[in-house]
This record gives C-alpha cells, sequence and structure tokens, in this order.
C-alpha cells in the first residue's frame, strides 16, 4: 500500500452570519494519510479557535467522515450533519484547542488521477480543487470564507514523488521509501484555498525584483517545454507587482499543470494549478497562449486570496479585478490592438445578452461567468476611464491596504474610490454595478477612441455587402504591414463568395506570411481551386498546429 501523509495547519472560518461573530478559528494543524489503493484519505486534526462570547459549541464542516475524537479529550465531539461540533462551557476571550482524527473517501474536491491506469507514460498524480467551498470534502474546514485561516502543512509522500503545496517548504525528510514535505504560512487565507499537488514534477526556479521565489512545475516528461510554456512567467509577475502597486503577499509563488484539471486554472493561496492543455512546445505556444490564465491567477493572489470577497453576491470583485488586470498584462505583452480588439468582442457578446434581456447586475448572487469576469472588467475600464489613471491606482492601492487578509462587500471598494475621487459615484454604481442591463452606449464610446477600433468597426460593416462593392476594402485590409484583426476578417468576408473572384485575395492573403490570417485562409476555406492549390500547400510549413490540421482537412 502506498500512502501519503499530509499534515496541514489551518485557522478555520465558519459560517459568517453566526459563528464569525461568535468564535473566532485562529490555526489547524493536520496529519493527513492518502491511500492511493482505496482512494481514501485519513488523518488527525488539531484546531485552534478563539472564542469571542460565551458558547457552548463550535463547529466544523465536513462531507462524509467519521470522526475518531482524541482519547481523553475534554471537549465533547461529534459528528452530525455534515458538522464536527465541539462543545463545552467555552468562556469569552480564551483560546482552545480540540484534536480527533477523521478518514474519508472523497467525492469531489481531492482527486487520484491515473493510479488504475498503470501507463507508465502517464505518472499518477493527485490534486485538488475546492473552488467555493468544497475543501470540507477532504479535510473538515469551513465552507464559509469569510473567517480567515493560517495553514502550516506537512505531507509524507513516496520518495518518487514531488508534493508541492501553500506556503514555504521548511524542510524534507527522507524516511525509508518517504519523503517527509513541511511546509508553513504566515498569513490567514480561505479554507477553499487549500492546495496540493503530488507527482513525477521537475523544478524550475526564479525570483521577483523584490526577491519573492518563483517555482514553476512541469511533468517530468514535458521538461523540454519550460521555456515555451513559462515564457511570460517572470514579466507577468514583475508587470502585476509594479501595476498594483502593492507587494506580492505571500511567501512565493508556485505553478503546476495538472492533467483532467475540472477548469483552466485555480488561484490556491500561493500556488496556481492550472490545466495540462497549457503545456506547449514553440509551435503549440502560437495556437494557445497561457498568458491570460497565468495573469488572471495571479492576480487573485492579490484579488480573491488577500482581498476576498464576503459572498458570491460581491464576487466580481474578485473575478472581474482578475479580469482586468489580465488583460492589463496582454495589453503589455502583445499590444494596443490586442487588448481593444478583446475587450471589443467582450462588448459584443455583453450586448447580446443584454439586448435578449438576460443581462445580469453585477453586484448578485448566482451570476453566469460573463457578468463576473467581462462586464466586472468593463466596469472598472470605465470607472478607471471616469476618475482617472491616478484616483483608480491610489484607490486599489488604499483599498489592498485597508482590507488586507480581510472580507470586503462592493461598497467597501466603492467608498475607497470615492474618498479618493472625492465625489460620489452613485450614477457608476446605479449603472455598472445594479442595473441588469449591459452600458453599451458607454462601452461603445470608450472603444471608439481607439483608431485601430475604428478602422475595424468600419470594416465589419461590409460583412453584408456585395463583393463587388467592397472588394477594394477587403484589399486594402491585406496591405502590407497587415494588421492581425484587419487582415482576418478580410479573410473570413470572402467566405461563400465565388471562389474565381477572390482568388487574388486569398493569394495576397496568403502572401503576407502572417500566421493569423493565414490561419484564418485554412479555417474558412473548405474547397481549394487549383490556382490556389501550391499557395494553400504552404499553410502546412506554418508554426501551427491548428493551421495545419484545418489545411489537411
Amino acid at each position: 500500500m502506498m500512502k501519503v501523509l499530509l499534515v496541514i495547519v489551518i485557522s478555520a472560518h465558519i459560517c459568517w452570519g453566526q459563528q464569525t461573530e461568535k468564535v473566532d478559528f485562529l490555526e489547524m494543524n493536520a496529519s493527513v494519510e492518502m491511500d492511493t489503493l482505496d482512494y481514501a484519505v485519513k488523518g488527525h486534526v488539531e484546531i485552534t479557535f478563539k472564542t469571542l462570547q460565551n458558547i457552548d459549541s463550535v463547529y466544523l464542516d465536513l462531507v462524509n467522515m467519521k470522526i475518531e475524537p482524541k482519547e481523553n479529550s475534554p471537549y465533547k465531539i461529534v459528528e452530525d450533519n455534515n458538522k464536527i461540533w465541539i462543545t463545552s462551557n467555552f468562556k469569552k476571550d480564551n483560546e482552545y484547542t480540540a484534536e480527533f482524527s477523521y478518514k474519508c473517501q472523497p467525492q469531489q474536491a481531492l482527486y487520484f488521477v491515473g493510479f488504475e491506469s498503470g501507463i507508465k507514460a502517464y505518472p499518477s498524480q493527485i490534486w485538488t480543487q475546492g473552488q467555493g467551498k468544497y475543501t470540507s470534502h477532504w479535510l473538515p474546514s469551513l465552507d464559509d470564507r469569510n473567517d480567515k485561516l493560517i495553514f502550516n502543512i506537512s505531507y509524507l509522500a513516496p520518495k518518487n514523488y514531488e508534493v508541492i503545496a501553500n506556503g514555504k517548504l521548511m524542510r524534507t525528510q527522507t524516511k525509508a521509501n518517504h519523503k517527509l514535505w513541511q511546509f508553513e504560512m504566515l498569513n490567514p487565507m480561505s479554507s477553499y484555498l487549500v492546495g496540493v499537488v503530488m507527482g513525477d514534477f521537475k523544478q524550475m526556479k526564479s525570483k521577483s525584483k523584490q526577491g519573492t521565489p518563483l517555482q514553476m512545475y512541469l511533468e517530468t516528461k514535458h521538461a523540454d517545454k519550460a521555456s515555451s510554456t513559462y515564457k511570460y512567467h517572470d514579466e507577468i509577475f514583475k508587470f502585476l507587482e509594479y501595476k498594483i502597486n502593492i507587494n506580492y503577499p505571500w511567501q512565493n509563488f508556485k505553478q503546476v499543470p495538472v492533467r483532467d484539471f475540472l477548469y483552466a486554472g485555480m488561484e490556491n493561496t500561493s500556488l496556481n494549478t492550472f490545466s495540462e492543455e497549457f503545456v506547449v512546445d514553440e509551435t503549440g505556444a502560437n495556437d494557445k497562449s497561457f498568458v491570460n490564465i497565468q495573469a488572471h491567477e495571479l492576480a487573485h493572489q492579490w484579488f480573491g486570496n488577500m482581498v476576498t470577497a464576503t459572498s458570491s453576491k460581491h464576487h466580481w470583485l474578485q473575478e472581474g479585478f482578475a479580469t482586468f488586470y489580465a488583460l492589463e498584462v496582454e495589453r503589455d505583452i502583445f499590444g494596443e490592438d490586442y487588448y481593444f480588439f478583446k475587450i471589443f468582442k467582450t462588448a459584443e457578446e455583453l450586448k447580446t445578452l443584454s439586448d435578449k434581456g438576460k443581462g445580469q447586475a453585477l453586484v448578485s448572487t448566482g451570476a453566469s461567468s460573463l457578468t463576473y469576469y467581462q462586464k466586472g472588467a468593463w466596469a472598472l475600464i470605465l470607472l478607471r476611464d471616469m476618475v482617472g489613471e491616478t484616483v483608480f491606482q491610489k484607490a486599489v492601492e488604499n483599498y489592498l491596504n485597508t482590507f488586507a487578509f480581510k472580507t470586503v462587500t462592493t461598497e467597501d471598494f466603492m467608498t475607497e474610490v470615492e474618498l479618493v475621487y472625492g465625489k460620489s459615484l452613485q450614477n457608476f454604481k446605479d449603472k455598472w454595478l445594479y442595473q441588469t442591463s449591459f452600458q453599451s452606449k458607454e462601452a461603445l464610446e470608450f472603444l471608439k477612441s481607439n483608431a485601430f477600433i475604428q478602422e475595424y468597426m468600419k470594416l465589419v460593416a461590409f460583412r453584408e455587402i456585395r463583393l463587388a462593392l467592397k472588394i477594394d476594402q477587403l484589399d486594402e485590409a491585406l496591405d502590407f504591414p497587415v494588421n492581425d484583426y484587419l487582415g482576418q476578417e478580410a479573410v473570413y468576408q470572402l467566405n461563400n463568395e465565388d471562389i474565381e473572384k477572390t482568388i487574388p485575395l486569398y493569394k495576397k492573403a496568403l502572401e503576407t506570411n502572417n500566421l493569423y490570417v493565414r490561419q484564418a485562409v485554412a479555417n474558412s476555406l473548405t474547397s481549394i481551386p487549383k490556382a490556389l492549390k501550391t499557395d494553400y500547400e504552404s499553410l502546412l510549413d506554418d508554426e501551427s498546429s491548428t493551421t495545419k490540421e484545418n489545411a489537411l482537412l
């Protein structure tokens, strides 16, 4: 039986409407053993808390776990209805520590991947995904995010595996066929951000300008893809720390790809996990950029991890900010046209949804990702445009400093902006935070301030025009040096036109040697005329797997 010992130190967080007023969980030490044969988890928890009132019980959340209190425990400890109750005569302003053991077979939040396959080319992995409130499926913790905790985590794993987790690795120690990994944290976080990964990984290291250790991981078999996958890693970290103007709030920053991941990425505190599909070689990097995911999840280390929304009603404070700053990173790396084209496309999506009567208020419970992420980013873009870069920057700094390692509401953020701006922003709040419709006219006015968007919109206006009446405009859009987006738009407008009349334009598009304009040809042409055959076959030499695949098909 191959097992993993996982020791965790948490400071719990409870039902904020009830328990956070009565108790503050401070620290948890948990030794957790992962049974890779039975896909089970068992461990020992030591939880320390401070009572804020005279009370007779406190609880942690857990799902389908068997509990065994410490022998001779001074407290009554029982499991009931997915909670573990710790009962005694607790006095106000005192600290207490309780201990218990537990065992479970998690059905979600912790995953054993590849242990059944026996395929050596795909080493087994363990990884967690506690987004929202699911850590309690494998670790007794707190489903509510409002009481933040400190984790000190130790892992005992088979010595041929790497263990990656929240916090700083303090020491390792080999014990026969196993290895002990001991991690510690300095600052508190919400329970859903507990993360651990175990697998066959190779580590690469660097340091930020401020001295923060940066650690990147890849499965050993993918080690040759490090430079292409993490091409902009240090640049992204440096840019965000500079742009946000608040030092990275944790001891180190780690990134690791995992197999069969449920999402594109997840911002566990100091440990971002992401889908293995973003592990690419130099050719694949042209088709699938990791920049947005990497920047988005890194921005969460400030917005979501350090400062956390009190509830899903204010979830945009996490996703909107992360999306906003990821766009800023892409703007810095890929340029203004890339940035404006991307927000133009999201504005179209939001307007379409709004025009159908399906728009959602930004400050609401259960809104869509499009609302929390994209509408949230748009609200911040136009807020900055309204109050000015200097005011916006100072307000964000004040917001992060004031609420560091605390939980917040939308009003907390807007109050900081109004204090620096010196004026009420009620009209902005009414339109962008509490109204369901997307303010498309304001968004369009902002977009049209950019010369590229003006040119792009003029070209888009020709989509329903006959080829004979727009051929000069399409030809001009393909002039050297061709713009990525204007060139692609011109190619896509050739679709369903008389192929004999479009051959000169297709030839011109292929002659641009622009990877994405040529890819548009591969994506759109389904029947290849003889006159275009030689030019079209040149697509098979492009540094793009997507282009080659579509050209072959």
